[in-house]
């Protein structure tokens, strides 16, 4: 049976904070360039302009391909115990971050991209645990931010679960960031049947 993912779901809510970080990013492509604009003819200028516009694109696919990375290592370093780093920089600053985090805690990783579904609705949860004695759903995030998204998207993976026969004492946001710096690690702050409804 077809069922659609909770964060196709979810992509129905409003992003409007997306719209000044895609306007940020053609300024930024556009920057230190009036040298370089002056002196093109109009068909080159059209082309930069047209360049610049999807610069947010670029910087998007970047930052997924990123998140891929981290990813697919937390699932290798939790199923198999694999260490060996990826090449990208940024990529191995979040699995950094990611394994202080982990060393600071008592964590025992009991499952990695769990598929789960129930009659609506399907998804991954990226990892159930034990963590300092808690039973916790844990997503793992590579975005600069911890959007309230997060908390409904976990809230639905906990309802899918449960219908299951699963059961977590909690939910927790993983945040690891591609430069290495504002690592954060939250539980959801917001109440579990709040969330379930909501979303």
């Amino acid at each position: 049976k077809l069922l659609t993912g909770v964060t196709t779901i979810l992509g129905v809510r409003n992003k409007s904070y997306l719209i000044p970080w895609a306007a940020k990013e053609v300024w930024k492509a556009l920057t230190g360039k009036r040298v370089e604009l002056a002196e093109m003819n109009d068909e080159q200028y059209e082309a930069f302009i047209l360049e610049a516009k999807s610069a947010y694109k670029r910087k998007s696919t970047e930052a997924k391909d990123v998140g891929t990375m981290v990813h697919e290592w937390i699932e290798n370093y939790i199923t198999t115990g694999g260490k060996e780093m990826p090449e990208d920089k940024k990529a191995r600053n979040s699995i950094e971050a990611f394994l202080v985090w982990e060393s600071s805690h008592a964590v025992e990783w009991l499952a990695s991209e769990l598929v789960l579904a129930n009659s609506d609705w399907a998804g991954t949860i990226d990892a159930v645990a034990r963590i300092d004695n808690i039973l916790t759903l844990v997503d793992f995030k590579t975005s600069n931010q911890i959007s309230e998204d997060y908390f409904l998207q976990t809230a639905a993976y906990q309802l899918a679960l449960e219908e299951m026969g699963g059961k977590v004492d909690q939910r927790m946001i993983i945040r690891i960031p591609k430069d290495g710096s504002g690592f954060e690690a939250i539980v959801v702050p917001t109440p579990i049947d709040f969330d379930k409804e909501t979303f």
